[in-house]
């Protein structure tokens, strides 16, 4: 019959409260100490109107009569996420100024959208003239959403929109980490009148470029090496529970 001492039993028991330990601060060190949050001002945001037209800095989005539409853009630079990071969230946060809401109806819906033929440079200055430039407008308000229905509002007036965006974004986004992307906007709700106005986000300009930013939730991948140390602890542990286990009692 195998016997240790009290004293041996005792520093074995601690030896593997440590064994665990480590392994549990490994784990949820890589997992939740070391998440982190990017908050992007917009490096470029404008608009492009129905005719063509376009202006860098305002970010107005809707109809202002007269057949005047507009839609909106906006352009991150996420050279300083780490490619190796995993996105678990993001939000568009804009801000409407204290005049930004002017409609006719009582809300209006924002919704977010994927530029899928038109390149961030060409965003940035245009297609060269206005003919070419209706196929930008056209392209920041149609196709894959970035974004669920946001409501707006005339109490929306004065302070900073939220907008989560989803999955579709987030996959977008995480492809583009070290890179450059690129997000459009339009209302969703404009009725068949080219008279009626239905803005939001009138009276932008460029003077403060936090008046709209990107906020991206990451958390580091799990490195192989930290994964084979995890094996390592636990695969030791194992061992020596084993051993352990022959033991029939502890000596006095």
């Amino acid at each position: 019959m195998a016997l240790i001492s009290k004293a041996d039993f005792y520093q074995y028991r601690q030896y593997m409260k440590n064994i665990f330990l480590g392994a549990a601060l490994l784990i949820t060190g890589t997992a939740i100490s070391f998440a982190a949050s990017y908050t992007l001002d917009a490096g470029n945001r404008g608009h492009y109107q129905n005719n063509g037209g376009t202006l860098s800095g305002n970010y107005i989005a809707g109809n202002a009569g007269h057949n005047e539409y507009f839609r909106n853009y906006f352009v991150f630079d996420l050279s300083t996420i780490p490619s190796s990071d995993a996105i678990t969230g993001a939000a568009l946060r804009l801000f409407n100024p204290s005049t930004g809401y002017h409609s006719v109806d009582s809300s209006e819906i924002y919704t977010n959208f994927a530029l899928e033929s038109t390149s961030i440079s060409s965003l940035i200055t245009g297609n060269g003239s206005n003919v070419l430039n209706v196929a930008i407008y056209n392209d920041l308000g149609d196709g894959i959403a970035y974004s669920s229905r946001v409501n707006l509002s005339s109490g929306s007036d004065g302070t900073f929109i939220q907008i989560t965006l989803n999955t579709n974004f987030l996959s977008y986004a995480q492809s583009n980490f070290g890179s450059t992307l690129a997000i459009g906007g339009a209302l969703t709700t404009l009725d068949n009148s080219n008279d009626n106005n239905e803005l939001v986000f009138e009276s932008t300009t460029a003077i403060n470029p936090s008046n709209s930013q990107l906020i991206i939730n990451t958390v580091p991948e799990v490195s192989t090496n930290g994964l084979l140390i995890v094996t390592a602890v636990l695969l030791g542990s194992g061992i020596r529970s084993r051993t352990i286990s022959k033991v029939d009692r502890v000596s006095p």
